[in-house]
């Protein structure tokens, strides 16, 4: 019985796989070695020049010089506090993006990660996805479907969460889930007979990622929703590769929402003024971190 993991899986073998932006490879696996042919075995689509490789290996080691330097704080102080490094390190605070224009908070966030737990299950549906998709639409729209999602979770976080500290690349997963459900809404009649166990597949992850969060007040669900939003209508704008000419009008209607949901929540985030009392809350409580 074959094993469904990707839409990968899915492509109906009389139509020829050209993913988008990338050259096909010419079947030799001699030349990619014995290592990268069995990630590829587990991860469709995995190269290590790739964007969702690099940026997972800046992820994990930035999660470990944290981790490392957080180590270094508490030999010298006892009440160090992992919340101060990650706030140094660019984590979402709105107060601080507000009156410091720390726009950077809403792109590092996606970087940083909590505890070993939190970058384990993040960067394991990472490459569960995104070797895939960057593999069919390119490696540029692929980074921005990632960064955009990312920046679209934070900006519904701090605009709903805004005295409060968020990190974790789980907005821009939730982009990525976002778009593969939109993939099989669209082009449902083109794939193959294995879809259901795909889609089911796809709600068991879905699922268990919502279900996991439930009564958890550590966990960023606006953050969440927000990279699955603009996951969902940047997909309307790639998939036009694959539809007919009549989902144009749904592609515009999706981009004008896009871009009033990222314009909306930036003047919203800017216009709340009641957070001036808030705006030095960290940068004072952090002092000790030292830079």
């Amino acid at each position: 019985m074959s094993k469904i993991r990707t839409l990968k899986d899915l492509e109906n073998q009389s139509q020829p796989y050209q993913p988008f932006g990338v050259s096909q490879s010419n079947g030799d696996s001699s030349s990619s070695g014995g290592a990268q042919s069995c990630l590829q075995a587990v991860f469709p689509g995995f190269k290590y020049k790739s964007f969702t490789f690099i940026v997972t290996m800046i992820q994990i080691a930035i999660f470990i010089l944290s981790e490392l330097y957080f180590w270094y704080l508490q030999r010298n102080n006892t009440n160090a506090s992992y919340t101060c490094v990650l706030y140094k390190l660019g984590s979402k605070y709105a107060p601080a993006i507000v009156f410091k224009y720390h726009l950077h908070r809403l792109v590092f966030p996606i970087f940083l990660h909590g505890g070993f737990g939190h970058i384990f299950f993040n960067m394991l549906t990472q490459t569960f996805y995104g070797y895939f998709l960057e593999q069919k639409y390119g490696i540029k729209r692929f980074a921005f479907l990632y960064i955009v999602s990312g920046i679209g979770g934070n900006l519904l976080s701090a605009a709903f969460v805004p005295t409060g500290t968020a990190i974790g690349a789980s907005s821009s997963l939730f982009g990525l889930i976002a778009f593969q459900c939109v993939y099989f809404f669209e082009n449902w009649d083109r794939l193959g007979p294995g879809k259901n166990r795909a889609l089911l597949w796809m709600a068991i992850i879905l699922i268990s990622n919502i279900s996991s969060a439930r009564g958890d007040n550590t966990i960023d669900h606006h953050g969440h929703a927000g990279g699955f939003i603009l996951g969902a209508l940047i997909a309307l704008q790639y998939i036009e590769y694959e539809a007919d000419s009549k989902f144009h009008v749904k592609q515009k209607v999706a981009l004008g929402i896009a871009v009033s949901y990222v314009v909306g929540l930036l003047v919203y985030i800017f216009s709340m003024r009641s957070l001036a009392s808030r705006e030095n809350t960290y940068a004072d409580a952090c002092r000790y971190v030292g830079w």
